[in-house]
């Protein structure tokens, strides 16, 4: 398995321009087909990534909520977090 980040380590995700700009990458490689499918079911299924829940897009109109220093980032978009699944062969 081979993991890539499009962002430095040490920055932070606080805004960016399009979806391709908050991407995890996770590369799986096995020569059975099914048993890479159910390493990804697996790893759809098992995988928390701690995310500061920002919006992905301006037009979202993200705003911070009153809270102090743990204010939470809010979106109007409703589809903060894509989760996609793409395999080829």
């Amino acid at each position: 398995m081979r993991v890539a980040w499009r962002v430095s380590e040490g920055e932070e995700l606080l805004d960016s321009d399009g979806i391709d700009e908050n991407v995890l990458q996770i590369f799986l490689s096995n020569s059975s087909r099914d048993e890479l499918l159910v390493d990804v079911k697996d790893l759809v299924n098992n995988t928390d990534i701690a995310v500061d829940r920002l919006c992905i897009d301006k037009r979202n109109m993200c705003h911070r909520a009153n809270g102090g220093n743990n204010s939470l980032r809010i979106s109007n978009s409703g589809n903060q977090l894509v989760r996609s699944c793409t395999t080829a062969d």
